[in-house]
């Protein structure tokens, strides 16, 4: 009776009235074995908010420290060197077993690399653990031993209390243009693997260090680097895999990177040609697809076979509203263009702090939580990005970078770049030798 009712006032159709019932009775069912299924939501909505919780806390307790690198006037170094200082900060341990993972909220440790232009002052820091300050120390020492280190320097984001009233602030985010494995062009690809003569010597970062060095009183550009030891996800095995699977497609969340093996099966797809049938064009074709294969796979092979780092890049243009300069955000954007490599990889801004169209944001809302949120993540250091943790497994939203690629973007520029806002230090002077006669 009710069945033809619906049909008549609501003119739906007899197949609809099924499938409707279909589903009321479905969900009769589920809600009914509510104790099957639900413990399971609630245990994996618990087990999220614990991991949150307790590295929260660790942290809080963790002591940092901003180390500032101060260059000397002779500096004759290839990022090589650089190169050799990162692969030292791929520390893996800190997360130790179950215990400490998920009780004590024990993490792999990141650093920050920063580059800083305050009213056109260029400066070098890395924002560290206080535990890792000597070992960083050591390194660069060792690499650059006529630099000049501050352990535990001021934090200069601190002086800058970002006020929307009286501040404007433009940010960004970086991210490869293509998947993480092919590589950028690095320093090798500048000829810079070893260390030239000063002529010769052509530096991707003077580029950097140049334009944010033309910045005004008022105006500071800060360029952060956040980096940590990649390491593929643990593999799970039997009913786990199943669980984790099912429930992981449920939340949406993604599965963690394995580069290594996603650098190993891009190298497979890119060995794989299509073939004309026509024979001339088949030779000519083949030759030239080969080649360029070639070049590829070879520098992506190259890649993968380094050390690799989960790695975040933000980037953040702030002054006084009087001395706000809009072609600033010119120069941040354009900070990474010159690592950019045909038919490998480059960098693009992203998640910047502006909309396309006005009607994105047409309350203008969304933009002052942007820049709130960038502005407080760069200072925080915040290892995190739209809430994707590294210590987060399966929603991790990052990019791999090895050590190459990192020296290249990150390193204290040669004594050729010279640029009078580019403040160098007198080199250490030698100690008398032991047997000078008195």
């Amino acid at each position: 009776m009710m069945y033809n009712l619906y049909i008549i006032m609501f003119s739906i159709s007899p197949v609809t009235i099924q499938t409707i019932s279909v589903i009321q009775s479905g969900l009769s069912v589920a809600f009914d074995l509510w104790f099957l299924w639900l413990p399971f939501i609630l245990f994996f909505m618990f087990w999220n908010s614990w991991k949150r919780y307790v590295i929260a806390d660790a942290l809080l307790d963790e002591k940092m420290s901003l180390i500032q690198i101060k260059l000397p006037r002779e500096i004759n170094k290839s990022p090589k060197a650089m190169d050799l200082v990162i692969q030292n900060l791929f520390q893996t341990g800190g997360e130790g077993d179950i215990y400490k993972k998920y009780w004590e909220g024990g993490t792999r440790p990141w650093f920050s690399l920063e580059i800083v232009s305050i009213e056109g002052e260029v400066r070098f820091y890395i924002h560290t653990r206080k535990k890792f300050v000597e070992l960083i120390e050591n390194q660069i020492y060792a690499q650059y031993p006529t630099v000049e280190i501050t352990t535990g320097a001021p934090d200069y984001t601190k002086k800058f209390n970002y006020n929307p009233e009286i501040n404007k602030i433009y940010g960004a985010r970086f991210e490869l243009i293509k998947p993480d494995p092919y590589p950028i062009k690095t320093y090798v690809d500048f000829g810079l693997d070893s260390d030239p003569k000063e002529e010769f010597r052509i530096d991707p970062i003077a580029s950097v260090i140049e334009s944010i060095g033309t910045l005004g009183a008022g105006e500071q550009l800060w360029i952060q680097i956040i980096i940590r030891a990649h390491k593929k996800p643990p593999k799970k095995e039997g009913f786990w895999k199943a669980i984790l699977n099912f429930f992981g497609g449920l939340l949406s969340q993604k599965k963690a990177k394995d580069w290594v093996k996603e650098g190993r099966d891009l190298v497979e797809q890119l060995k794989e040609v299509d073939l004309p049938k026509d024979p001339d064009e088949l030779a000519r074709k083949t030759a030239r697809k080969t080649k360029q294969q070639e070049k590829v796979i070879e520098a992506v092979e190259r890649s993968i076979a380094q050390q690799g780092f989960d790695c975040i890049i933000r980037g953040i243009y702030l002054a006084d509203n009087d001395k706000f300069n809009k072609a600033r955000q010119g120069v941040l954007q354009g900070a990474f263009q010159q690592y950019s490599s045909d038919g490998l990889n480059g960098f693009k801004p992203t998640d910047k702090t502006e909309f396309n169209f006005p009607w994105q944001d047409i309350w203008g809302k969304r933009v002052v939580k942007k820049k709130k949120d960038i502005y407080e993540d760069y200072v925080k250091r915040a290892h995190y990005l739209k809430g994707a943790y590294f210590d987060k497994p399966y929603n991790v939203d990052n990019m791999v970078l090895n050590t190459e690629e990192l020296a290249t973007i990150f390193h204290f520029p040669s004594s050729n770049v010279e640029t009078p806002n580019l403040p160098r230090i007198q080199s250490k002077k030698a100690e008398p030798p032991t047997n000078l006669p008195l």
